[in-house]
């Protein structure tokens, strides 16, 4: 498998866990304080998974809910940046 591949199978991981999140969630415009705040649960939740000795599926799993969040989160501050016109 070419690290492009790889990349590309990441990336879909990603952009199907936000369709998943969105459609579960809703698309939420929350402060940067509380998308903090989310992200460090999903970080602990990463954290759990080492420490218990989880499945490497359970702790891919919790890497892609990470960068998940991380995603939403920019996705916001750039759509906000974008409308500022900066």
């Amino acid at each position: 498998m070419t690290n492009d591949t790889t990349h590309e199978l990441i990336f879909e991981l990603i952009r199907e866990e936000r369709k998943f999140q969105d459609k579960k969630w809703g698309i939420k415009k929350h402060h940067d304080l509380k998308w903090n705040a989310i992200m460090l649960e999903e970080c602990g939740e990463v954290s759990k998974s080492l420490i218990e000795g989880g499945s490497k599926e359970d702790l891919i799993k919790e890497i892609v809910q990470v960068a998940t969040v991380a995603v939403a989160w920019l996705q916001i501050n750039y759509g906000e940046k974008i409308k500022r016109g900066k």
